[in-house]
């Protein structure tokens, strides 16, 4: 996932409106629909952790999009490397919410050994600071 396209969960006003950004942008860099609707649970993740709610409740918001009642122990020995965002991203946001700080953050995202690009830590690093 792009940076600039977590970015709009910095002056999103709304949850709805950090989404419809999204939407906007996704559309001109990744112009596919699997990547369009990846970038929406990480937006609001990142917009949720900005407005202070608890990780349960950002992974309650999450899981409409997709399921998250995993935990990176649990998945990591089977876990293989895909580029599809189907099986990247939610790994990538539950790693943020399991995570105990920012170098932890990066263990978790590591280990997996996944897609770098949407296991990176700088999507990461939002959700975690903002708990």
């Amino acid at each position: 996932m792009h940076p600039w396209a977590c970015s709009v969960a910095f002056i999103a006003t709304s949850s709805d409106e950090a989404l419809k950004l999204s939407d906007n942008y996704t559309e001109i860099t990744y112009n596919h629909p699997e990547g369009m609707s990846a970038a929406m649970p990480v937006v609001e993740s990142i917009y949720l952790a900005r407005q202070g709610l608890p990780v349960k409740d950002i992974r309650q918001a999450i899981s409409k999009n997709y399921e998250l009642d995993f935990t990176i122990a649990s998945i990591r020995q089977k876990y293989q490397r895909t580029e599809r965002a189907l099986h990247s991203v939610p790994q990538a946001i539950v790693a943020a919410l399991e995570t105990t700080s920012f170098e932890d953050a990066i263990r978790l995202a590591v280990s997996l050994v996944g897609d770098t690009d949407t296991h990176r830590p700088q999507h990461l690093q939002e959700i975690y600071i903002h708990q």
